[in-house]
């Protein structure tokens, strides 16, 4: 706070950006879809040389452990019927697809005890409202699957909520509360009690419509109560 700005990397050109997350207190991850390269940035000290890997389409990302990424990313392009859910390896840059689900690249998230929260989103466009759907892998799926370098597919996962019109983004608060930006109906809306049985969509908490802005990301901010 009040600090200035600090470039930590710079491209040799455009490039689009797809996510920034935070790895430990040192470092964050930065993904870009014009060249897919995936970089390991830094807070301090010289921007990396080279990037850590590269994988095609890369969209979002959370992290598992302190040494493992998942990543959102549609290997085989635009063309292609399916996401991939890739495990990347902070220490080396290797990385292994571990889920292939049906359409278009979807965001991640985590729950307290480590779960995955998956949105889907349609192959087409403009999207058909009401055809997304927010996923739950249990951890020990997901690491299962790592760990035995298996793939697994959308029956490998519970859905939590269907009917969402479209989800780019999922920011988890601290009470297990999900709220999602969704893009097609320019808002941000809520999702209680993702962890339960009985998960309820609240209304939109912010409109766009009409304005010369739309959402994109959300990012959950925790906030240290005053004494």
């Amino acid at each position: 706070s009040g600090q200035p700005a600090q470039t930590l990397l710079s491209l040799p050109s455009f490039a689009f950006g797809s996510f920034t997350i935070p790895v430990g207190s040192q470092h964050v991850l930065f993904g870009e879809n014009t060249t897919n390269r995936l970089w390991l940035v830094p807070l301090a000290g010289p921007a990396p040389s080279s990037p850590l890997a590269t994988v095609t389409f890369n969209y979002d990302a959370v992290l598992l452990t302190p040494q493992t990424a998942l990543l959102s990313a549609k290997l085989g392009g635009f063309a292609t019927p399916d996401n991939d859910l890739v495990a990347l390896d902070l220490t080396n840059g290797s990385w292994t697809s571990i889920a292939s689900l049906p359409g278009a690249s979807g965001p991640l998230a985590l729950l307290d005890n480590g779960d995955v929260l998956y949105a889907t989103s349609s192959l087409a466009f403009p999207t058909p409202p009401g055809t997304a759907e927010l996923l739950r892998f249990p951890r020990a799926t997901i690491d299962q699957a790592i760990a035995n370098q298996t793939v697994l597919g959308p029956n490998s996962a519970t859905v939590v909520l269907g009917g969402l019109d479209a989800a780019s983004d999922l920011a988890v608060d601290d009470d297990g509360d999900v709220f999602y930006v969704d893009w097609m109906q320019n808002n941000v809306r809520e999702i209680h009690d993702v962890g339960s049985s009985q998960a309820l969509l609240g209304a939109p908490l912010l409109g766009y419509v009409g304005t010369p802005v739309s959402p994109a990301a959300a990012q959950q901010r925790p906030v240290t109560p005053a004494r």
